[in-house]
């Protein structure tokens, strides 16, 4: 769950890694190398190309892989999985909805919901975070950045709308109502050029140049 809603996996992805597939930097972090995903109980390649990719996991998440490893792998890991069953056997997508998934939804009291769900969350909240567009679908393993920025993430919730509001409220710069304007601007001057004066321009404060119309008064 933390990885697919973190980085955007898709479960089948997640089933599919390998502990071989997992690199482990000098300071404990791990870089996932995707190169296949589990369907109908067997491996294969990823759905595009795109999905062969490489991400580095962030150091919290990557300390809960660690332990993860050292609870749950078992000694008799068959297919040397990082997410398995009890005998590291490939998982079957329909046994974990059966079994694991929507018992969980049950128990913790949320509306039921497709693991895909969590891929949606995932980008959403890069998008949020103003990651660049193309760095989440490299991320996510998605070819087309199109679907990426319009497929994904586009749930509207009450805090999208609250921020959006804030975000508006910012473009425009709005510091008081509108009828509560003073009469006068602050920082303005009057002045008054005779319809008869000899001058082009007139300066003041050296850098506010007027240039008055001919055979007329101008305020």
């Amino acid at each position: 769950v933390l990885l697919a809603s973190r980085y955007g996996f898709r479960i089948g992805e997640l089933f599919a890694i390998r502990l071989e597939d997992l690199e482990e930097s000098e300071d404990g972090s791990f870089v996932i190398h995707v190169n296949g995903q589990i369907q109908d109980g067997k491996r294969i390649p990823p759905k595009t190309a795109a999905g062969v990719r490489s991400v580095t996991i962030d150091p919290e998440l990557s300390s809960a892989i660690s332990t993860h490893i050292e609870m749950f792998t078992p000694k008799d890991n068959q297919d040397q999985v990082l997410f398995g069953s009890p005998t590291g056997k490939l998982i079957h997508y329909s046994n974990f909805l059966r079994r694991v998934w929507n018992p969980a939804l049950e128990k913790a009291g949320i509306p039921h919901c497709g693991t895909h769900s969590l891929r949606h969350s995932a980008v959403k909240m890069m998008k949020k975070s103003d990651l660049p567009i193309h760095l989440i679908g490299k991320i996510v393993g998605q070819a087309d950045l199109g679907v990426t920025l319009n497929s994904y993430g586009l749930g509207v919730d009450q805090e999208d709308m609250d921020d959006a509001a804030g975000d508006i409220g910012a473009i425009w710069k709005l510091k008081m109502p509108v009828n509560s304007a003073p009469d006068v601007a602050p920082n303005t001057a009057t002045i008054t050029i005779p319809a008869t004066s000899s001058a082009t321009s007139v300066e003041i404060d050296g850098d506010i140049y007027v240039q008055p119309f001919p055979s007329s008064s101008m305020n």
